[in-house]
């Protein structure tokens, strides 16, 4: 599964998600793959500016910190992914709701791992110098060849 399929199953459960003054954002976003790693997250997270106060930022001004999470998308995002995917959305109760739940992530996690192969994962840990989300939880995915951002997030 590509990218682009992942994503659209996001929208899919983040649309799902919304309610009354609350829209839910899940994105996998391909960062450049550059020889560091704070490198490929500069050119996410910097330079721009703040369009209510019209100051400059840049990536250092996210005062970004990095924790490692290993090597194993499915363990690492085993927790964070069900609280975000099923933060609003109703399945059926009890036993059913469980299976449901577990085979949802199953899904996401099994497809993230064919879309990325191989990776180290990091939690990313931002101070955003201007509005980022009501919430939210970022992760990189580091490959031979390639990086992500994944993004679960939620505004009012």
């Amino acid at each position: 599964m590509s990218a682009i399929a992942i994503n659209a199953a996001f929208e899919v459960l983040a649309i799902l998600n919304c309610v009354p003054d609350n829209e839910f954002t899940y994105q996998l976003i391909e960062l450049p793959h550059c020889a560091e790693l704070r490198e490929s997250l500069s050119a996410h997270f910097g330079p721009g500016i703040n369009f209510r106060t019209k100051t400059t930022y840049s990536a250092d001004d996210w005062q970004l910190r990095l924790e490692p999470r290993g090597t194993d998308p499915s363990q690492a995002l085993a927790i964070a992914l069900p609280a975000w995917v099923f933060a609003n959305l109703h399945a059926p109760q009890g036993h059913a709701q469980q299976s449901v739940e577990r085979a949802v992530i199953e899904l996401l996690l099994r497809r993230l791992n064919e879309a990325i192969g191989p990776c180290e994962i990091y939690e990313i840990f931002v101070s955003p110098p201007h509005w980022y989300e009501s919430s939210w939880q970022d992760f990189v995915l580091r490959g031979e060849s390639h990086t992500w951002l994944l993004h679960l997030g939620v505004s009012d």
